[in-house]
């Protein structure tokens, strides 16, 4: 039987069907995997092309062709995408300020301070990747194995069971809140300006971390720990203006689903 299948089993035509990741793995249109090895349907030897051969065939070179002149334009091999400097511009500023502090007074307070909130930022970047993985959408094996019906795909951030991905998300974004060690008390920054600031500097490291990485270059690290402040930089940094409003009043212009 299994002899007879690889012998006259035939798979779709080849423009049918589309490369998996591993571009081994074979998944049909139709839904299937096409896992045993099938042979790929060819027309007759007296026939001329089919139109989609010559499309699917037109089509690959086109994408090689396109491709190349993409990254040529983009100086490189790979497309990357740039950070926003909107959301750079806090940490860019406490260190032209620190570093004219210290030209100008000799105080290394300001520096300091900042060097403080970036060991904090770092250290509580290592806690979310080691609890999300390495990449960006894609978590680590520990948790592939949460969704098994996924097995062998892509898995992503909201593969995870909810409940987990709340708590694990809980965690790290505490740990981000917490005083920084050993500086309770900072005398540069402080309030809202200290909570801006830890936030554009995990949007920085986050990108410095992921930048060669395939187009992404960033994971959810910042969004996951610093949504709402990095979210309160980008508003104050548009030339249209900001408004600000309390939490009872945003509370009523949300569009709440009732059942």
């Amino acid at each position: 039987m299994k002899i007879d299948t690889q012998k006259f089993k035939v798979a779709e035509m080849v423009w049918r069907e589309r490369l998996a990741k591993d571009f081994k793995t074979r998944a049909t249109i139709g839904g299937g995997v096409n896992e045993d090895n099938r042979r790929s349907a060819k027309r007759g030897s007296g026939l001329k092309g089919f139109i989609m051969d010559h499309m699917y065939s037109f089509g690959k070179s086109e994408n090689v062709r396109i491709g190349e002149l993409l990254n040529k334009s983009m100086g490189g091999d790979k497309l990357k995408a740039a950070p926003d400097s909107a959301l750079l511009k806090p940490w860019r500023d406490a260190e032209i300020r620190a570093e004219k502090a210290k030209k100008e007074f000799g105080s290394s307070l300001f520096s300091d301070e900042l060097e403080a909130i970036k060991k904090h930022v770092e250290e509580v970047y290592k806690m979310h990747r080691s609890e999300f993985g390495s990449g960006s959408r894609s978590p680590s094996k520990k948790l592939l194995q949460m969704s098994p019906s996924k097995k062998g795909a892509r898995a992503a951030l909201s593969d995870i069971p909810i409940e987990k991905r709340q708590d694990k998300i809980r965690k790290v974004s505490l740990a981000f809140q917490q005083p920084i060690a050993g500086r309770e008390t900072m005398l540069c920054f402080a309030g809202q300006e200290l909570n801006e600031l830890k936030a554009s500097y995990a949007y920085l490291h986050d990108w410095e971390q992921n930048r060669d990485s395939w187009i992404k270059c960033f994971t959810h690290f910042p969004w996951d720990v610093a949504f709402r402040d990095l979210c309160a930089i980008k508003a104050k940094s548009t030339s249209s203006g900001w408004k600000a409003v309390r939490i009872d009043f945003y509370e009523s212009m949300m569009v709440k689903i009732r059942s």
